[in-house]
């Protein structure tokens, strides 16, 4: 309960007062407020001397451009690299980094000792290709001898059955003929026997029939029987003897027939075994001669590039020896890198020349979070660094590459310009801009604060105490829709009247009393 309030409550009490005593209490209280009112502004004075002081802002509408901006560095698109034979020692070079090299320009000269000795080295081993080459050439022939002399021994095999069949079968024939004729002797020899029997037997019969009717009784008993002669029997037991023997001989010469028949078939089967391996060996030689004529026609084809290769080392080197170990640029351009003197020449660039023909680019590095707003084919304002106090050229350049992070999760970022007056090394201003937008609710980032709950403002709030009316910071949570490098856009339970703390004097939190500048 303050005062003012136990003044009213203690009021009827104070009217039993006597008059003096009334007007004594009434001067008391007078007294009393008017200390109490000095003291209330002194203690508002002495607090709003003490209250930390803000700036403020309203939101407001504005444009929001998501961009990267850096600074890059330019060269040219195109490098031309100069080379020189392997294995010299560069005695001296006669160029240096950033000099423009034209065509004919020395650049390098080497040590003479190396220069000769490499070229007989070069020499030699181009001797050692073009003998391979010639090797490489030779035409490999397939020997036939083999499978000719297998062959004719076939036909040799067969020329011998046909006149082995051919004899066997005149011996048997022969054979076959003796026999027909010892045994046509033995039958005719055989049918006169029969013959002479049968006339002494009907001789005998006549006889005897006339011996029956007895008419004749003296010539029947005169009548001797005729027997066969010992020399006719004799005859036919030869010419049996003769049959026997044509018959085995026959039989001799058809098994001798057979069996020399047998033999020289079977001489043709060897011969035709022997054929038949001969001319899978002469297809074996003849598919390697094929795979021997395909790989030698392929290494002398290798051999051919190797051969032109070498010439041009040769060349190169009798070219550098007939100036005194001088190396002269055939391209021209600037020198970006070389190698230096006392270095041995290998398979990397004597000299690197960057070549403007070609166009530039500008390359820079970016943060992870800012490359990723970009992406190939990006639009970005370049400045040209050659501006004055009245005009800053700009042009349009276009993202063509952007690498990796990296382990600092740092990116390379390169565009690539139009045509202009660039310069190798020239350093230029870059802004790429994602895109432009017209947002509601726009404060500046330094309006914009965070925590581990997310994004938020404070906000100022008056509100009236004993002491009156005062300035209260409240925190409100917003979202953030979009930023660029000096507002953000954001939602949440603000309006266009909010006084969004900007800055202060001291540092500032929700509840604490503020002065608003």
């Amino acid at each position: 309960m303050n005062s003012i309030a136990k003044l009213k409550k203690n009021l009827p009490a104070m009217q039993h007062f006597s008059g003096t005593s009334q007007k004594r209490a009434g001067m008391n209280i007078v007294k009393f407020m008017a200390l109490l009112l000095v003291l209330t502004i002194i203690a508002r004075g002495a607090s709003g001397a003490t209250m930390t002081r803000v700036s403020t802002t309203n939101p407001g509408r504005g444009e929001i451009a998501l961009e990267v901006t850096g600074n890059a560095v330019v060269s040219s698109v195109g490098t031309l690299d100069v080379f020189a034979p392997e294995g010299l020692m560069i005695a001296e070079m006669l160029a240096s980094v950033g000099q423009t090299v034209d065509i004919g320009d020395a650049i390098a000269k080497f040590d003479m000792h190396e220069l000769t000795e490499k070229l007989v080295r070069e020499n030699a081993a181009l001797d050692r290709l073009l003998l391979d080459l010639e090797v490489s050439e030779r035409t490999e022939t397939v020997d036939s001898n083999n499978l000719t002399n297998n062959q004719r021994y076939l036909a040799r095999a067969r020329e011998d059955y046909n006149l082995t069949k051919a004899q066997g079968e005149a011996d048997v024939v022969a054979a076959q003929s003796v026999l027909n004729n010892a045994q046509s002797a033995l039958n005719d020899a055989l049918n006169a026997q029969t013959a002479q029997a049968a006339q002494a037997a009907q001789a005998a019969s006549q006889l005897t029939h006339d011996a029956e009717n007895e008419s004749d009784i003296d010539a029947a008993d005169a009548y001797t029987p005729v027997t066969p002669d010992e020399s006719d029997a004799d005859k036919i037991h030869e010419l049996q003897a003769a049959v026997d023997a044509a018959r085995a001989s026959l039989e001799a010469a058809q098994r001798r027939a057979q069996d020399d028949l047998r033999s020289a078939n079977r001489r043709i089967e060897d011969a035709e075994a022997g054929l038949s391996a001969a001319s899978q060996d002469h297809e074996r030689n003849l598919d390697r001669r094929l795979e021997t004529a395909e790989s030698n026609r392929i290494s002398a084809t290798v051999l051919r590039l190797e051969i032109e290769e070498q010439e041009a080392i040769v060349n190169e080197l009798q070219m550098l020896l007939d100036n005194n170990g001088t190396l002269h640029s055939n391209i021209t351009g600037v020198a970006s890198a070389m190698m230096n003197r006392g270095d041995v020449t290998n398979k990397d660039a004597l000299i690197t020349l960057r070549d403007g023909a070609k166009g530039y680019e500008a390359s820079m590095q970016l943060d992870k979070e800012d490359a990723d707003k970009l992406s190939i084919g990006s639009e970005c304002e370049v400045t040209t660094g050659r501006s004055s106090m009245f005009y800053v050229p700009t042009v349009t350049g276009i993202v063509s590459a952007i690498t990796p992070p990296d382990e600092n999760d740092k990116v390379k970022i390169t565009i690539r310009l139009p045509q202009g007056d660039w310069t190798e090394g020239q350093r230029i201003d870059v802004q790429a801009i994602q895109s432009r937008s017209i947002y509601d609710m726009c404060i500046p980032l330094s309006a914009l604060r965070s925590d581990n709950t997310g994004y938020f403002v404070l906000l100022v709030e008056q509100r009236s105490s004993v002491l009156g009316v005062e300035n209260v910071v409240v925190q409100m949570p917003v979202t953030v829709l979009a930023s660029d490098s000096d507002k953000a856009s954001v939602e949440g339970p603000i309006s266009r009247s909010s006084q969004i703390i900007t800055g202060s004097n001291k540092a500032v939190t929700a509840g604490d009393r503020v002065r608003v500048d």
